[in-house]
Parts: C-alpha cells; structure tokens; sequence
C-alpha cells in the first residue's frame, strides 16, 4: 500500500470513529449508566486535545492523546503523559462529518504506565 494510501484510510478510520462518537454523545446521551465492565466499547483511532483541570476548574495544563476506545459513559485514551487518578479533564473531539467539534469534561480513572513509554487513560465522562 503506498503511503498516500494508507493516509487516506487511517483518515477514513478517524471519521468514523469520531462521528460514532459524536452520535454517542448527541443521540444516547439521556440512556441511563449501566455497569463500567458492562458497556460495549468501540475501537477508535483518533487524536484529540486534553485540557487538564485543577481542583477549581480552572486549566492547569493541555496535551494532544490519542482515543484507544469509547463507550457510552467513557473512553480510553493513549497519552505521552501521566494523567492523575481522579484528575478532572476536559476532552475537545474535531469537527467531523458535518458536526461541529464536541468537548466532554470526564474524570480520570486510571493512568497506568510509565514516562517514555507512554499512559493507558481511563477516563468516565461527565454531566
């Protein structure tokens, strides 16, 4: 597969998984919690920003992370650095398919890992 190819494809990849998002978020917003071990979730590949928040809601910090997965209530996200258990975040998802960009506040899960070799995010979102 040339290069230009394999691009083309991994783009395709992004928007499918971002407008399933999307659709997650906007159309199964109001389906009622069901058990974290319990919830389908989806492979994603996609690159988003994270804002960090300190106790006050204010930001302390921002990355770029790559979407692992997504679930009704979560996602699992792939980051260059460690997050804090328990930290609050803000998640910024691109614009897609017609959609305008989408922000989701979430709560850090779990963040395991190690510096130079990269962070496995569990993130549960938000009202």
């Amino acid at each position: 597969m040339a290069s230009n190819d394999r691009t083309a494809s991994s783009g395709k990849i992004t928007k499918a998984g971002m407008g399933f998002l999307k659709r997650l978020v906007f159309d199964e917003s109001t389906l009622e919690a069901d058990n974290r071990r319990m919830e389908e979730r989806t492979p994603v590949v996609g690159e988003v920003n994270v804002v960090v928040l300190d106790a006050a809601g204010e930001a302390v910090g921002q990355t770029r992370v790559f979407v692992r997965d997504l679930s009704k209530n979560g996602c699992g996200l792939w980051s260059r650095v460690r997050m804090p258990d328990g930290a609050r975040i803000v998640i910024h998802f691109p614009a897609t398919n017609g959609q305008p960009p989408l922000a989701r506040a979430a709560t850090v899960c779990h963040c395991r890992g190690q510096d130079g070799a990269g962070f496995a995010v569990g993130c549960r979102f938000v009202e």
